[in-house]
């Protein structure tokens, strides 16, 4: 089902008319009209949703991809969703804040790409993989958390075609067994803290993975100074 209409959208959400649409700041996707989850797949928003800062997804739903939300500050996921697709909310400049469930186990490629107005994301202990160019182009990203659990990072996971994000923290749990050779390529990331041992980031990493823009790596048992 596809509405290409700012009208059918609004009318098939409960909102009458004009007045009742410009008062109100949230835009909720009723169960009503989500029965079939390629509704978020394939619904359009228009240029002119803006007035909406918030976008609520129904409990339900598992597989969202909200590509054409451009505009959206806010974006709640309910517990029950385990797929991000590819390319899921690339593009949407002004997403500030997203929380995503212990329920989601796969994040696709470019999920947030170009997500030019994101701070700061928590990656669930749910998700086993960093997908290729996962925050490419999220300008403002300063801080990344990968919680226990995630055992794979893909490549140039924070760089896009025009730049990339320059990290003040990223978190890397202990499970993680493999990162790939250009996983932070031309990506600038002040500290990396590791929840192992320096001897374990070197046998498992060290000339093993590029990190020409990395200042520190904090260990358990002490830092790996990359840059001086």
């Amino acid at each position: 089902m596809e509405f290409d209409v700012l009208h059918d959208v609004i009318e098939k959400a409960g909102f009458d008319d004009n007045a009742q649409r410009a008062a109100t700041s949230e835009f909720l996707l009723s169960t009503q009209f989500v029965e079939d989850r390629s509704f978020i797949d394939n619904v359009k928003f228009p240029s002119n949703l803006d007035p909406f800062e918030k976008i609520i997804v129904p409990y339900g739903v598992r597989s969202v991809c909200l590509s054409g939300a451009k505009n959206v500050q806010q974006i709640i996921l309910p517990d029950g969703v385990t797929t991000l697709e590819e390319n899921a909310f690339t593009g949407n400049k002004k997403l500030e804040e997203i929380k995503i469930p212990e329920t989601v186990e796969e994040i696709g490629t470019k999920a947030f790409y170009g997500c030019l107005s994101l701070q700061e994301i928590a990656i669930p202990s749910s998700v086993s993989k960093i997908e290729e160019n996962l925050f490419a182009d999220c300008v403002l990203l300063r801080k990344l958390i990968l919680s226990e659990g995630v055992t794979e990072i893909g490549n140039e996971v924070l760089v896009g075609g025009r730049s990339s994000a320059s990290l003040d923290y990223l978190f890397i749990p202990k499970t993680v067994e493999e990162i790939s050779t250009d996983a932070f390529y031309r990506s600038s990331i002040e500290i990396i803290e590791y929840a192992g041992t320096a001897e374990e980031w070197n046998r498992k990493f060290t000339d093993k993975v590029n990190l020409d823009m990395v200042g520190v790596i904090k260990c358990l048992d002490g830092d790996i100074v990359i840059q001086e």
